[in-house]
């Protein structure tokens, strides 16, 4: 890493701090979010699924029965 680039991390590090915000902790938040955004649960994969069905009218009866009448899928958490 260039010393340009380290004196700029070490600049937001201290503004960070003057903030009250602790560096660490924000880098593994940020870090964590990236990682939960990234992430396609299967509840997600599922509804694309059953809803792409029910566009096609392909297996209604099934449909109906992963989708409950409140909406959530029978197997999501």
């Amino acid at each position: 890493m260039p010393l340009l680039d380290a004196r700029g991390k070490r600049d937001d590090a201290k503004r960070l701090l003057i903030a009250g915000i602790n560096p660490s902790t924000k880098r593994k938040e940020e870090k964590t979010a990236a990682i939960t955004e990234a992430r396609t649960t299967f509840a997600l994969v599922a509804e694309e699924y059953v809803t792409r069905m029910e566009e096609r009218d392909a297996a209604a009866r099934h449909a109906r029965r992963v989708r409950p009448k409140e909406g959530r899928l029978a197997y999501s958490s």
